[in-house]
């Protein structure tokens, strides 16, 4: 039974306290002839280890130690840390050193022990520079002493030593802890005490961005914007920064709104801050989701006047925004204009085809890239003109593709090596694209790699689990497909309800399937009952 539950077990009803005996023991070489006795030896030995440690008895403490090694206490984890904290309060560091070395099993007050007295001991230097602070404070956190690191690091700020990058990264990787374990009180005090040292001299803008990055990747938006009106609050303010915050509210969060309302601020009152191009390419994208055009638009203009029109990404993400926003005429505008057209420029104009159900116009396209442009298709390609043809029944079109694409098959390849190279994050619909035409190769190997992406990028995602469950059935995998079947029943049982939006004069409304919440309810769902009764109508006399 370990020494922790015996104690716990045994509360005040000993017959005996020998730990407080043995404090009052003179003689060291008493404690021995308790070893024999009929009595609850761990508990015993912890108390005199503690007694030993409080009045500096050295000499008692290591008899102890010496009688513990002939018994099975020896291996006990919590006999073992008060002998290290009995010899580190007692300055004997060597033989504290020797026992760490030779413990069986180091828990963190293992380490804090050790991590407390070598603390001590760099006080007593006289000359303590940032590396002396900084191994101690990297040490406390690869072992996941981050309470320890967090004090090191401010007795530090306390005797005047100005931290090193290596510092810094070493406590954001303690405040990253705090944010992942769900510590966002603390995470938040010490985001405070680390930036407002008075001067504001520890960190730079960059890694304020990676904390920021940290919120957005664990879906923290709420404090992601107390960190952010902590840094407004004292001055700290730059286009990294800025942009960091609106990639949070986009990337995860898609409070697509509340990005152009910053975005709009730092164009007001960001003096000289500019959002950066990849900001500017991530809330393109955003705009793709929305209902309504206008945000899309809006954002069109300004990088017009910011000069980034001429960029090659910006001009597909606009022709894929304008695409699914219903603005073809505006997507063929851009696309006739670009100077030079990459392999994205024709997919996104072939997606933008499709989506809008101009299967014919997506097949001129497909047509015009293969005879006249020097790029050849990929599987993103491949897929959207599929999808085109199958939206506009173009049946017999898309059979002769998709014999092409027999001939293909090695560009599932070319296409996730592409993907991978892309100096953006590719967004979901790239892989999307790819694991469809996996389906359409059986290709098991490239389609799981994806669905591995997948789960990252997408962690409740729907769809490409169907995909990958009936890619694993169509090559006999039946084991596979029946365990992603199983976590797609799962998903469903606690899936969230998912928003739509839609502009009614310049306003957005956000409403979900059932949503009764508005006050003219009744009178929507009585009128989309008599489209969908007139659509009937409509259909049944074409018949």
């Amino acid at each position: 039974m370990s020494v922790a539950v015996a104690r716990k077990d045994s509360g005040g009803g000993l017959k005996l306290r020998f730990g407080v005996v043995l404090c009052k023991l003179s003689s060291p070489y008493l404690f021995p002839d308790f070893l024999g006795k009929d009595i609850e030896l761990g508990i015993v030995v912890l108390d005199a280890l503690k007694s030993c440690t409080v009045s500096r008895n050295l000499e008692l403490g290591s008899c102890i130690h010496a009688a513990v090694l002939k018994s099975w206490l020896q291996t006990d984890v919590f006999v073992n840390n008060s002998l290290l904290d009995m010899y580190m309060k007692c300055g004997c560091v060597e033989y504290a050193r020797e026992l760490f070395d030779h413990m069986p099993d180091r828990t963190v007050a293992s380490w804090t022990a050790m991590i407390s007295e070598a603390v001590k001991l760099l006080e007593r230097f006289r000359s303590r520079d940032v590396v002396s602070w900084t191994s101690i404070i990297s040490g406390s956190v690869l072992h996941g002493s981050m309470h320890e690191a967090l004090l090191v690091f401010f007795r530090m700020q306390e005797d005047g030593v100005a931290p090193n990058e290596v510092t810094i990264m070493s406590i954001l990787r303690a405040l990253e802890t705090y944010l992942t374990n769900g510590y966002f009180t603390e995470g938040i005090q010490l985001f405070s005490g680390f930036c407002f040292d008075g001067e504001g001299r520890y960190l730079t803008p960059e890694t304020i961005a990676s904390l920021l990055q940290y919120c957005g990747h664990f879906n923290h938006l709420k404090l992601g914007k107390q960190l952010h009106g902590y840094l407004i609050k004292h001055g700290f303010s730059s286009s990294i920064i800025q942009n960091s915050l609106i990639n949070i509210c986009l990337i995860k969060n898609d409070e697509f709104h509340e990005a152009l309302n910053l975005l709009k601020d730092i164009h007001c009152n960001g003096g000289e801050m500019r959002p950066d191009f990849i900001t500017m390419l991530t809330l393109i994208q955003a705009c793709s989701n929305l209902s309504f055009i206008m945000p899309g638009q809006v954002i069109h203009g300004y990088i017009t006047k910011a000069g980034l029109i001429c960029d090659i990404f910006i001009q597909n993400a606009l022709i894929d925004m304008y695409g699914r926003s219903g603005k073809l005429d505006l997507a063929e505008e851009i696309f006739a204009g670009l100077p030079s057209k990459d392999l994205d420029s024709w997919n996104s104009l072939i997606a933008a085809y499709g989506i809008n159900g101009n299967g014919r116009l997506a097949l001129q396209a497909f047509t015009k890239l293969n005879n006249s442009s020097p790029h050849r298709p990929n599987a993103i390609t491949f897929t959207n003109i599929l999808s085109a043809c199958s939206h506009t029944r173009l049946v017999e079109e898309g059979y002769e593709i998709f014999k092409s694409m027999q001939k293909e098959s090695g560009k599932l390849e070319e296409a996730e090596a592409f993907i991978k190279g892309m100096t953006l994050k590719p967004s979901n619909d790239a892989w999307y694209a790819l694991l469809g035409a996996c389906g359409f190769h059986g290709n098991v190997c490239i389609a799981e790699r994806v669905a591995e992406k997948l789960s990252i990028q997408d962690p409740e995602g729907i769809v490409w689990r169907i995909a990958l469950s009936n890619i694993y059935g169509y090559r006999g995998h039946w084991e596979d497909a029946e365990r992603v079947r199983a976590q797609l029943r799962q998903l469903e049982g606690v899936k969230k309800g998912r928003w739509s939006t839609v502009e009614v004069d310049g306003k957005m409304c956000k409403f979900m399937v059932n949503d009764t919440r508005h006050p003219e309810s009744k009178s929507i769902y009585a009128a989309v009952s008599m489209m969908v009764e007139h659509a009937s109508e409509c259909a049944l006399n074409q018949l």
